[in-house]
């Protein structure tokens, strides 16, 4: 079975048991933080959607 790109998709479990990309971007943020010369850094997060049941 092909892998999906799953946009939007933030619990884990789900991605993996949908068989879905997993993206690890932990080398880049320390990249944009260790190596360059800036003063500030800001990361803002997504905001996270409202669970309707």
């Amino acid at each position: 079975m092909a892998k999906k790109l799953l946009v939007g998709t933030d619990i884990f479990d789900k991605l993996i048991k949908s068989n879905g990309y997993y993206v690890d971007k932990t080398e880049i943020l320390y990249e944009l933080v260790e190596e360059m010369p800036n003063e500030v850094t800001l990361f803002t997060r997504p905001r996270r959607r409202v669970r309707r049941r």
